[in-house]
């Protein structure tokens, strides 16, 4: 049921939570950083949010969204972009007293290590998967769209 306003129209505040959203993506190292710092400087923000994950589907995913007549808005950096990435994570990255191991993603799946976020949150271990696959990403090194590090990840969880 939704409730209308004095026109008729949806509430749209209505159908919303109250509750603020963190969105948060294995793959960017800004939104590591964001979870870096909401986690030091912030823990009672970071236990009163929801967490949704979001991030790039894979070919099929594409597929499906276009037979739908949606698309999901992400275009590949150029290379000059990317080098300014580098430098500016390891800008941010010294500023914050984090030591960053860059992994390298051979053909990412990113529902790889997305999806199994949500087993976690049903178990009661959202947090803990979050903060264990960051560290294995951006401080391991480790490539989280390989399913036997998710599976080791989710083992050692007790998934």
């Amino acid at each position: 049921m939704h409730e209308t306003d004095e026109r008729g129209g949806t509430d749209v505040a209505a159908k919303r939570s109250k509750v603020p959203r963190f969105y948060f993506n294995f793959r960017s190292p800004y939104c590591w950083i964001a979870y870096r710092d909401l986690m030091d400087r912030y823990p009672d923000v970071a236990q009163a949010v929801e967490w949704h994950p979001w991030w790039e589907p894979d070919a099929d995913g594409e597929r499906r969204m276009a037979e739908q007549r949606h698309h999901f808005p992400y275009t590949a950096m150029s290379r000059e972009k990317h080098l300014y990435i580098l430098q500016d994570v390891r800008r941010l990255t010294t500023d914050r007293g984090l030591a960053v191991n860059w992994p390298v993603d051979q053909n990412p799946v990113w529902e790889v290590p997305h999806l199994p976020y949500f087993l976690a949150l049903d178990a009661g271990l959202g947090p803990a998967y979050i903060e264990r696959l960051y560290r294995a990403r951006w401080q391991e090194g480790r490539d989280i769209c390989d399913r036997t590090t998710i599976a080791a990840i989710a083992g050692e969880l007790g998934l």
